[in-house]
């Protein structure tokens, strides 16, 4: 019986380390462990959800800069971020505010779950919903994620599926059938989240109220910039061709620009607009129909660095 139990522990210990080295896990921390230990005096940052996370890499900069976008992220999460990193900022530094293609009604996650990351950086009273209990868990999780396991035995699945880290790649893995697959997949997750019959449709009532909020948000991200002596720029991130041309110019309308002139109706502000830049259609920068790859990363970074200089220069 003794055996059979020191058999068991030693095999739980074993996989639970393995689970610690698991792209599952690691991308559970990826984003908030860049915050334990920051930098002071940075030069630039990027806040924003998966596309600004996927969107920039400052190792090829001579530039201090810092990838503080989490994915997925609110407005409201962004501009939480983004309070804290100000203190670390030089006078006269960037804050770059990316916004994806639907962060305009993009309203927070109504599941606990979306606020974890959170815990491990943010003060309590700007985390939604937060629970000690919710925190205790977290701290369990850290040390042991097999109880993840033991609690929702079909994330096996997941973590399964995710063996490999495909962010990390410095080409494109797809085909041109799985790039198209792809895109269709973004398009129907989006639609079954904002609900969308057609990406043709008007605003709801419901979308129309978030994106009020978000535009007030943002505003006062640019705000909060200035009050810093840091400038403030919101950048439209490269889309492949294949996910982009399934974006009517109703669409982008509707829930991009005309989000983004109510908002230099109320505060000027440069804006960088690259989803229908020639140069980022190439699949060749993605890793699927949506992010960059390593690769298309360093460009892209080193582009908008370049575009910002020179808007400084101009001043």
């Amino acid at each position: 019986m003794i055996v059979y139990a020191l058999i068991t522990i030693l095999v739980v210990i074993i996989a639970n380390e393995l689970l610690k080295n698991s792209t599952w896990y690691i991308s559970k921390y990826e984003d908030s462990a860049k915050f334990k230990n920051i930098n002071r005096n940075i030069d630039i940052i990027n806040i924003g959800s998966n596309p600004s996370k996927y969107g920039f890499d400052y190792s090829d900069s001579e530039l201090n800069g810092m990838n503080c976008a989490v994915g997925p992220e609110t407005l409201s999460y962004d501009f939480k971020v983004l309070q804290k990193m100000l203190p670390y900022m030089k006078k006269n530094g960037t804050a770059i505010i990316l916004l994806s293609p639907l962060s305009s009604i993009l309203d927070n996650y109504k599941h606990v779950e979306a606020s974890d990351k959170y815990y491990h950086f943010l003060p309590s009273h700007q985390i939604l919903n937060y629970s000690n209990k919710r925190k205790l868990y977290i701290c369990l999780f850290n040390y042991f994620p097999i109880v993840e396991i033991v609690r929702n035995p079909r994330i096996i699945k997941t973590i399964l599926r995710r063996v490999n880290d495909k962010s990390k790649l410095a080409y494109n893995p797809m085909s041109v059938d799985d790039l198209e697959r792809d895109a269709n997949n973004w398009l129907n997750g989006w639609s079954k989240q904002f609900k969308f019959k057609s990406l043709e449709d008007n605003i709801r009532q419901e979308h129309a109220g978030i994106q009020d909020d978000n535009i007030e948000i943002v505003i006062n991200m640019i705000e909060a910039c200035r009050a810093n002596s840091v400038i403030p720029v919101i950048v439209l991130p490269p889309i492949s061709t294949f996910l982009n041309s399934k974006f009517s110019s109703k669409f982008k309308d509707l829930y991009i620009y005309d989000f983004i002139r109510k908002i230099k109706d109320n505060s000027d502000i440069d804006v960088l607009d690259y989803m229908d830049n020639k140069e980022y259609q190439n699949p060749s920068l993605y890793y699927n129909s949506f992010f960059l790859n390593k690769k298309g990363r360093l460009i892209f970074t080193n582009d908008v660095i370049n575009n910002i200089i020179q808007a400084k220069e101009k001043c």
